[in-house]
């Protein structure tokens, strides 16, 4: 590909033509705010959360789908780009639930990252917020909660682009517009819990996962899969010293941003069931704990 020279934040950078914004901005180590957006799915341009100033382009633009030229000159901080990402999270709040202490996506939810680094200002919505649906089955491994959707639609895409299989869709126009399920269809395809992780509020949560430990509880530690040979890469959260949870880890030369349902809760094999913790021998009695250099021992004499 081309190489081109932009400049973001007044910092010279060079990437390659072709490339969107957010893009060039993230490889060069510039996190431009964000939630449509998704690296594996195609360009949606419904959030309005990644609007971008560029030089010579009198409006904001998305910076999501817009393709990189040489010398373009783009300000990610500007006062024009704030007030835009700060009326972006005023109009997704205005609905949205205030129930972040029992939602298992709190200390990982994009909206309150946002609003933390954003807006932090009280609401002006003085109405009452509009009901939707809540705790709806979409499947065996996946809840809805309609209250906290934003309609990003990555689980609209995902089940449409990766997995083929388009079990969901958005209805309803305007405020009414929600995610749903295709009449008598539920959300079991072998990749279904990954429309969990690509959700970037609390609109679909875990099942298995609910309620279970807070996000900042869990010791998280890079392994890989132990439920096939492919390798997926999994970050594995643990609390307590108990496996609670297995995450797909990024790595695109083996299983991209996706874990498979039953790779991710191939653990509960593992946990739910009780294991040995020391070497036994038997003695009077039954099977006795011991240390390890009288288990071999024994395990010498016996086999002699």
């Amino acid at each position: 590909m081309e190489p081109v020279t932009i400049t973001i934040d007044g910092r010279e950078i060079e990437t390659a033509k072709g490339k969107t914004v957010i893009q060039a901005a993230a490889d060069a180590g510039v996190a431009i705010p964000h939630y449509c957006y998704h690296p594996k799915l195609t360009v949606a341009g419904n959030c309005r959360m990644c609007m971008v100033e560029i030089e010579k382009i009198p409006k904001l633009q998305i910076a999501c789908n817009t393709q990189v030229n040489a010398g373009m000159a783009v300000q990610t901080h500007s006062p024009k780009v704030l007030a835009a990402r700060r009326a972006v999270m005023e109009f997704l709040l205005i609905n949205h639930p205030l129930d972040c202490p029992i939602c298992d996506q709190a200390g990982e939810c994009k909206l309150q990252d946002y609003y933390m680094s954003h807006d932090l200002a009280a609401s002006r919505f003085a109405e009452g917020k509009e009901e939707q649906r809540k705790r709806e089955k979409f499947g065996p491994h996946v809840l809805f909660d309609g209250e906290r959707c934003i309609k990003c639609t990555r689980c609209v895409r995902f089940l449409q682009e990766v997995t083929h299989t388009e079990e969901l869709t958005v209805v309803n126009r305007g405020d009414r517009s929600t995610i749903s399920l295709f009449q008598e269809r539920a959300l079991d395809n072998p990749l279904s819990a990954n429309v969990v992780d690509i959700c970037p509020v609390g609109a679909l949560t875990d099942r298995d996962f609910r309620f279970k430990v807070r996000a900042w509880f869990l010791n998280n530690t890079s392994s890989i899969c132990p439920g096939c040979s492919t390798g997926c890469n999994i970050t594995v959260g643990s609390y307590q010293n108990r496996v609670v949870r297995h995450k797909p880890r990024i790595n695109e030369e083996v299983n991209s941003h996706w874990i498979c349902d039953e790779g991710r809760y191939s653990f509960h094999a593992r946990t739910d069931v009780e294991r040995l913790t020391s070497p036994m021998v038997r003695g009077q009695g039954g099977l006795v704990p011991t240390d390890w250099e009288s288990a071999l021992k024994t395990l010498a004499a016996g086999l002699s």
